[in-house]
């Protein structure tokens, strides 16, 4: 899918979510079977020698595409929270922030000089357990079926 860059009456979109991935390019959906821990220690706990990667399966189960990413960087998106029918007045946020990730696609034999496939994903939580994370988007600097 490609993120929108307006509603269809001409009003930009608000949504935390497409505000951190970038406009106009493509993106696919995946539920998280990584925790934030998991996020945290590839971000902290990753070496040159030794990264530490998150595996993002866009498939089913064994099935489908698993790409291994080493978390670069980790963003709190505090998403504002509207009245229903209020056009557009907020509450303010809500308590516990959904998360934007950025990272690289980990490769065998990962050398400087070899091109470099930067990811940025987007994690919804769960709004009854802030620690599980319910959905995910991702973005890729390449096509992720070439990866």
């Amino acid at each position: 899918m490609t993120l929108p860059s307006s509603t269809g009456d001409g009003k930009a979109v608000v949504s935390e979510k497409f505000r951190f991935l970038a406009p106009g390019v493509g993106y696919r959906e995946f539920v998280p079977e990584f925790t934030m821990r998991d996020i945290v220690e590839s971000l902290t706990l990753s070496t040159y020698t030794r990264p530490r990667a998150v595996t993002v399966n866009l498939g089913n189960g064994d099935e489908g595409l698993h790409v291994q990413v080493v978390v670069e960087s980790l963003a709190a998106l505090y998403v504002r929270h509207e009245l229903p029918g209020s056009g557009g007045q907020t509450l303010g946020c809500f308590e516990h922030p959904e998360w934007g990730v950025t990272g690289r696609v980990l490769r065998e034999l990962f050398s400087p000089a070899d091109e470099v496939t930067t990811v940025r994903i987007y994690l919804e939580i769960d709004a009854d357990d802030p620690q599980k994370l319910e959905l995910g988007l991702i973005q890729s600097s390449q096509p992720l079926d070439e990866l």
